[in-house]
């Protein structure tokens, strides 16, 4: 969202944009947000709840890792390889892992966990382990291996408001806008079926994507 939010500031320079990232949903009802994008879809009734797309994820590695550690062939092989995880207080990554790999434990091969998403996809552009990232990572020129193998997940993109926000100018451009970016009609990589990184570029028609995470990475 961060690239898209720059061009959206400066359509409406008045709007001041307080971006929260969390794995713990707010509590709109009690205006901790206008707004959310989420991948949980709240129970509250009170909520106005918009399905935008899907997240897919699969497995990335960086070209240096996979020089060093070899390229797995079959899920099998990922038994010999290092893992790098986001993790949440829950543990529900290894819920996750666990439901993706079910005839090894995942947690006995993680070599590094964080809960912030710019420090994983870091820690994978790298070279500190294999790890899951959205399928879009290479539109945006990260320059990670995808490797399928027969793996991949998807959650339920949610937008999440009050009944009343729309009643707000401000908030209502915001999920216009939101909206917009999560089309995917417009941005394939949100459709509902898995679609390869490999070929997004004989189904993606738009402008070349921002990559946000190219200050990331480390410059050899």
């Amino acid at each position: 969202m961060v690239p898209k939010l720059v061009d959206f500031q400066r359509a409406n320079p008045g709007l001041i944009v307080n971006l929260r990232c969390s794995q713990t949903p707010p509590d709109l009802l009690r205006l901790e947000a206008d707004l959310s994008v989420q991948l949980e879809r709240p129970k509250e009734l009170d909520l106005k709840v918009v399905r935008l797309g899907r997240l897919h994820l699969m497995l990335f590695a960086a070209q240096s890792y996979l020089d060093v550690y070899g390229c797995p062939a079959s899920p099998a092989e990922l038994t010999q390889h290092r893992f790098v995880v986001m993790a949440d207080g829950e543990r529900r990554w290894e819920q996750h892992y666990e439901k993706l790999f079910p005839d090894f434990s995942p947690a006995s091969l993680v070599s590094l966990r964080n809960n912030v998403s710019s420090a994983h996809f870091s820690a994978i552009a790298n070279g500190a382990g294999i790890g899951m990232l959205p399928t879009y990572i290479p539109a945006m020129g990260a320059g990670l291996v995808p490797l399928y193998l027969g793996l991949s997940s998807a959650h339920d993109i949610w937008l999440v408001y009050r009944a009343d926000a729309k009643r707000v100018a401000r908030i209502s451009q915001t999920i216009d806008w939101v909206t917009q970016i999560f089309d995917p009609r417009r941005f394939p990589w949100f459709r509902d079926e898995f679609i390869h990184p490999d070929r997004l570029g004989d189904v993606y028609k738009g402008q070349p994507q921002k990559n946000a995470f190219q200050e990331l990475l480390v410059r050899r």
